[in-house]
């Protein structure tokens, strides 16, 4: 029935397809005509470029692909076809080693099922988990960004690009030995869920993928913060985004709308029970302990028998934390994460214009772009906790881009709308919030619209460069740290030629 009333309807009647609506509703857009009947109105799109374009177009719309293996295979050269090897941090894997030998810890599930298959030294089990991890997490990425209703190619090439993206975390063998990596597939599988959801062709199929989704979203929110906390930041809001907006679809399921609410206490019931295990010291060097000497050599060659890594971590104090965070702001090269956040910024801003159609009108390609954008500040605020507590900055930069990433191709329609947070503001800063909210939707965000339809080929190339070249550090920067570390050699050789 849902789908047969919102069929017809045209796009100009949905709520905040227009002006400055996306910005001032506080509930989820109901389904829209695109979302309602994907065969009608993509499939004969997708018929008439395959179909009428040239071999060049055709064969550009397999490279998302091609780039997806490659990054497999690069990870595949230092997990699998080197298991006795460590050949990527050192650091993350003894965080996947953290275990309940000394009781129960944050961070401890990984170990500890680690431990249950018996294997010793178990670098070969992690690089193993490592792998299937960041595969099937390329996989689904790149099945999301494709069979979205409105995937492009130029849009989807970029994504798997960015800085820290799948494919520079493989090219740069950074990122993607970390514990987010098992919560990205979490998140690519609600996706493809959501999706079936909102294209269901019947009542009762939608009930039946609804409440699959809401076990998965239970289960991980209950498990994945015994991994690493940082699911409840970086993960769990795109998730909660995508919960919101299938209650707000079947509204006759009101068990579904209990269970968004549920899933928030759970997430803060999780938040405190990693407060209050946090670990010490003594907890951290128990654990060490346990860990075989062939582990341990494997971590820390040159002083074995004291804890280092994601081991250490667990001792540490949160005064240690804020001093190590404090180490950025008191840096010299501060500047690069500016640089890294405005540019990463861009680059998904540029994604999501280039998913317009042809034809389409400013106004409404300008509104789906204020209502994923609108996505985006939400999953940035939801992760700015991670940006006080850990120093590893580049990581919480990749993973709310990836989020969004996955949920704004998985939307298409922009029809997932985040939670009006300027309520909880004290009514004496909300003014000039607003004021400022309403200059984005109604000045900035037009003119990034315009400015990227008007030079798309420009903006393209820029952003492949950006891509290509620029690469934040991952953690813990160091004075001396060169983000532009492809860019140098060639401007050293150009000036030797010029002046040898």
């Amino acid at each position: 029935m849902l789908q047969k009333n919102l069929r017809g309807a045209p796009e100009s009647a949905l709520p905040g397809t227009h002006g400055n609506g996306a910005m001032h509703s506080i509930h989820p857009v109901p389904l829209n005509p695109e979302e309602a009947s994907p065969l009608q109105h993509d499939a004969p799109v997708r018929a008439k470029r395959v179909s009428g374009g040239s071999v060049a177009a055709r064969n550009l719309h397999h490279l998302p692909f091609l780039l997806t293996l490659i990054a497999i295979a690069l990870v595949a050269l230092v997990t699998v076809f080197s298991p006795q090897r460590l050949a990527w941090n050192a650091w993350a894997y003894s965080e996947w080693l953290i275990n309940y030998d000394a009781g129960f810890i944050r961070r401890g599930l990984s170990g500890s099922l680690i431990q249950l298959t018996g294997v010793v030294p178990a670098l070969p089990v992690v690089n193993l988990v490592v792998f299937v991890a960041f595969s099937a997490f390329c996989l689904l990425f790149w099945w999301v960004l494709s069979r979205s209703a409105r995937s492009a190619a130029w849009a989807a090439i970029l994504a798997i690009m960015l800085p820290n993206g799948p494919l520079q975390m493989a090219a740069g063998n950074e990122i993607f030995y970390r514990k987010e990596i098992v919560f990205h597939v979490a998140l690519g599988v609600s996706c493809i869920l959501y999706q079936r959801i909102v294209h269901a062709s019947t009542d009762a199929r939608r009930a039946a993928l609804s409440w699959m989704f809401f076990v998965l979203f239970i289960a991980q929110t209950v498990l994945f913060p015994l991994f690493h906390e940082v699911y409840l930041f970086l993960s769990f809001p795109a998730s909660w985004l995508l919960a919101r907006q299938i209650a707000a679809l079947q509204p006759q399921r009101r068990t579904f709308g209990r269970l968004v609410t549920a899933t928030l206490i759970i997430s803060f019931g999780m938040m405190v029970v990693c407060a209050v295990f946090p670990g010490n010291q003594a907890v951290a060097e128990h654990i060490w302990s346990s860990l075989s000497a062939a582990d341990r050599m494997s971590i820390s060659p040159s002083a074995p028998d004291t804890p280092i890594g994601g081991v250490a971590a667990i001792g540490w104090s949160l005064l240690k934390n804020l001093t190590v965070v404090g180490d950025i702001a008191m840096s010299s090269q501060y500047w690069i994460w500016g640089f890294a956040a405005v540019g990463i910024g861009a680059v998904l801003a540029l994604i999501t214009s280039l998913r317009r159609r042809e034809g389409e009108s400013e106004s409404v390609a300008t509104g789906l772009l204020r209502r994923h954008l609108a996505q985006l500040w939400f999953l940035f605020l939801a992760s700015t906790p991670m940006y006080v507590l850990g120093s590893d900055w580049a990581r919480w930069m990749s993973a709310v881009a990836i989020s969004y990433l996955f949920l704004s191709f998985a939307d298409s329609t922009g029809a997932v709308r985040p939670p009006q947070l300027l309520q909880l503001v004290p009514r004496r800063w909300r003014a000039g919030l607003e004021s400022a909210r309403d200059y984005c939707a109604g000045h900035l965000v037009p003119a990034i619209s315009a400015v990227s339809s008007r030079h798309k080929v420009g903006l393209i190339a820029l952003a492949f460069f950006y891509c290509l070249t620029f690469r934040p550090p991952e953690c813990c920067m160091k004075g001396g740290y060169n983000p532009l570390y492809r860019v140098k050699p060639a401007l050293a050789q150009l000036a030797h030629l010029r002046h040898p």
